[in-house]
């Protein structure tokens, strides 16, 4: 499964296969007490379950071509083989098929709002964009009354009193990606982690953990440093090989990241804002705490206070190389080069990042398993007619 660890879809699989289980041996009880007929519908439920887990397998590891084999042989579908029906088309490039699918599932029950966040991908890719941007509405709406917890910044009260006296581990010097979700950073984490002197940790959060008490900001300053709690989560980016990390938020804590490691080298991850916003908004994340990706007021507040962060770390003398998504897309090889030369390693190829991708298990997998595409840079203007305010808003930050 590689370093990234997807909680939610793992637990999703578990109470599957608890499901399926437990309808398997009451099918079997129903067949011994002398119910044939009904055993057979549900070692028929059971048999869509435990398919549909198949499937699921095979797309997560890459193998497309028997996932669609094993999904075109179901005779029913239920949510899990449903989500693997929309992303194995769309990697075979069949999305009108999965579409098909999806609208005649439309009709028997009403989709999670991971289904309907991936069938508005699916709209988007056909050009559907009413289509694309309505469901997404109400994918965001449904997962707001799941989970609405809106914050994930922490407070910015202090700043100015905040000191990073706290030094360790000078000799070492991790690379650290950061920015706005949706911006490139999975993929250039996955083409870096190509090459053979280094390592990624993932979406590695301990510095969020370890600092985000109750959303407040503290002048950890010495105090800090007597915590052997702290020099213990570090050792994490003390190995052989140099590490990576590339948790999106880490934006908000690049002070702390310099106070342990002095000579980290940190890329900023940059996009056009409002496709930024475009894609967040179409991509339903099942972490609870993305509940302000789920409404456009809070899109626009975060990239504000991204914004904002940056600002305040370029004051406090820290410094980082901005990478922008477009040129990663357009200029591939030599983005890469240009990176390679900042955090001080010789050129290596990055074409494997493909097979890198199948490690993944994050809102990113799906892209990154993709040939490298144009197709998203600009996409905003497809959706500008249906929230021009919310697009206008974003070019005032």
């Amino acid at each position: 499964m590689g370093y990234y660890q997807d909680v939610w879809g793992l637990s999703a699989l578990a109470d599957q296969f608890f499901k399926a289980n437990e309808i398997l041996n009451k099918a079997i009880k129903t067949f011994e007490s002398g119910e044939p007929t009904e055993a057979a519908k549900l070692f028929s439920q059971a048999e869509i379950i435990t398919q549909g887990w198949r499937a699921t397998s095979l797309e997560k590891a890459g193998r497309y071509e028997e996932a669609a084999d094993v999904l075109n042989k179901m005779e029913g579908h239920n949510g899990m083989s449903l989500q693997a029906i929309f992303r194995v088309n769309r990697f075979l490039g069949h999305p009108e098929h999965a579409i098909t699918v999806g609208e005649q599932a439309l009709e028997q029950f009403s989709l999670n709002p991971i289904l309907l966040s991936d069938f508005a991908q699916l709209y988007d890719e056909v050009g559907e964009y009413k289509k694309a941007w309505d469901t997404a509405s109400e994918s965001n709406r449904k997962a707001l009354d799941l989970h609405n917890d809106g914050k994930w910044l922490c407070g910015m009260e202090g700043f100015d009193e905040l000191n990073w006296s706290y030094r360790t581990s000078e000799e070492y010097s991790p690379v650290f990606i950061a920015g706005m979700p949706r911006t490139g950073t999975t993929l250039l984490d996955r083409m870096l982690s190509c090459h053979p002197n280094l390592v990624s940790l993932g979406e590695d959060m301990s510095f969020m953990e370890k600092f985000n008490y109750d959303d407040k900001v503290y002048s950890w300053g010495e105090s800090l440093a007597n915590k052997p709690d702290v020099r213990f989560f570090i050792k994490k980016y003390i190995r052989q090989k140099r590490a990576i990390s590339k948790y999106p938020f880490n934006f908000q804590w690049l002070g702390f990241i310099v106070g342990c490691f002095p000579k980290a080298k940190i890329i900023r991850m940059r996009r056009n804002r409002k496709d930024v916003a475009v894609s967040i908004y179409l991509r339903n994340f099942r972490d609870g705490n993305y509940g302000w990706s789920r409404h456009l007021d809070g899109i626009v507040d975060a990239i504000a206070k991204e914004e904002y962060f940056w600002d305040f770390w370029k004051s406090q003398g820290i410094e980082w190389k901005d990478v922008w998504y477009e040129d990663l897309i357009k200029q591939t090889d030599a983005t890469i080069k240009s990176v390679y030369k900042f955090i001080g390693e010789e050129y290596a190829p990055w074409s494997g990042y493909k097979d890198k991708a199948k490690e993944i298990m994050e809102a990113s997998y799906e892209e990154v398993r993709l040939p490298i595409s144009d197709a998203h840079i600009e996409r905003w203007r497809n959706y500008y007619e249906f929230a021009p305010g919310f697009f206008d808003e974003l070019d005032q930050i």
